[in-house]
C-alpha cells in the first residue's frame, strides 16, 4: 500500500529581508523596523516644467562624455590594519582618462528615492521592486554607467565632491553601527541634510546614506542587480565601486535607489 503528502506552493517572494521584526509603524508601511510592511503607495508620473524641459520636475539632465576607463590611484588608504583596502582616503590628480569617451544624456533623479510626505528615503527595497516604483513614474532604474557618469562627472572625479575623502560632505564612514544588543542603528539623513554632498552635475547624496539599486548592461550574470554607491558605514562609498553579491529580490535596512528617464530632445 501506499499514502500520499503533499507540498504547499511558495509564496511568490517579493523580497528577502535583511532582518525581521514585528514592529509595525504607524503608517502601516515599509519602513526601517517593519521590513515585511507593505510598500507605500505607487507614486504617479512627475510633470514637466514647461514644453522645452529636458526632465521632470525632480530629475536633472545629465550630458556629456563619460570616460570609460579612468586611471584612479589611492594615495592614502583609510581602512583599519588588516583589513582589505575598500576606503581610499585621498586619489591623485587629475585623474587620466586612458579609455574611450562615450556622449551620454538622460535624467535622473536628483534625490534618492523618499516618498511624498517622507524625511528618509526608502530602505528594505529589492531591486525588483524598485524597478516596480520607478515605473509607476514612467521611470526606470538607471544603468550602472548612468549612474557612475552622474556621480564622478565628465572628469571622472572619484568622489561627487572630488577626490580626498570626506564623511562630512556625505553621509558615510559612520563607526557607531550598533545598539548594546546588536541591532543597527538607523544613520539615514533627508536629502537636504547635506548639501554639499552634491555631484558635478548637481545630484545629492549619491555616495553613502542609501546603498542604491541599478541595473548592469547588457545580459550580465548571475543577475540583472547591482548596488552601487554604499551606505553610511565605512566601505566602498564612491562612484566606481559596486556590490554584485546581491540578487534582485534581496532587500536589507540599507538598499534604496533613485530612478533614470531618456531625456527628450532638444528644441
Amino acid at each position: 500500500g501506499f499514502r500520499c503528502c503533499s507540498t504547499p506552493a511558495p509564496e511568490d517572494p517579493q523580497t528577502t529581508p535583511a532582518s525581521v521584526t514585528v514592529t509595525r509603524n504607524e503608517q502601516g508601511f515599509r519602513s526601517f523596523d517593519d521590513p515585511a510592511a507593505p510598500l507605500p503607495p505607487m507614486p504617479k508620473p512627475p510633470a514637466y516644467a514647461s514644453e522645452e524641459a529636458a526632465c521632470p520636475d525632480g530629475m536633472l539632465l545629465v550630458d556629456g562624455l563619460r570616460c570609460s576607463v579612468p586611471e584612479q590611484q589611492c594615495l592614502r588608504w583609510v581602512d583599519p590594519p588588516g583589513k582589505p583596502h575598500r576606503a581610499c582616503g585621498e586619489f591623485s590628480t587629475p585623474v587620466q582618462c586612458k579609455g574611450g569617451r562615450r556622449a551620454m544624456r538622460y535624467c535622473i533623479d536628483e534625490q534618492e528615492y523618499t516618498p511624498e510626505g517622507w524625511d528618509l528615503p526608502l530602505v528594505h527595497v529589492s531591486w525588483t521592486e524598485a524597478q516596480r516604483v520607478c515605473g509607476a513614474m514612467d521611470k526606470r532604474l538607471c544603468y550602472e554607467d548612468e549612474w557612475e557618469f552622474a556621480c564622478e562627472g565628465p572628469e571622472a572625479s572619484p568622489y561627487p565632491y572630488g577626490a580626498v575623502r570626506d564623511g562630512a560632505k556625505c553621509n558615510h564612514d559612520k563607526d557607531d553601527l550598533f545598539t548594546p544588543r546588536g541591532k543597527l542603528i538607523d544613520r539615514r539623513v533627508a536629502a537636504d541634510a547635506l548639501p554639499e554632498c552634491k555631484s558635478p552635475f548637481g545630484v545629492l547624496n549619491m555616495v553613502g546614506n542609501v546603498d542604491e539599486w541599478t541595473t548592469r548592461a547588457g545580459n550580465e550574470r548571475p543577475w540583472r542587480s547591482i548596488l552601487r554607491g554604499g551606505w553610511w558605514l565605512t566601505g566602498r562609498n564612491r562612484c566606481r565601486a559596486a556590490t554584485e553579491s546581491h540578487n534582485e529580490i534581496y532587500a536589507g535596512p540599507q538598499t534604496g535607489f533613485r530612478c533614470c528617464k531618456g531625456a527628450r530632445k532638444r528644441p
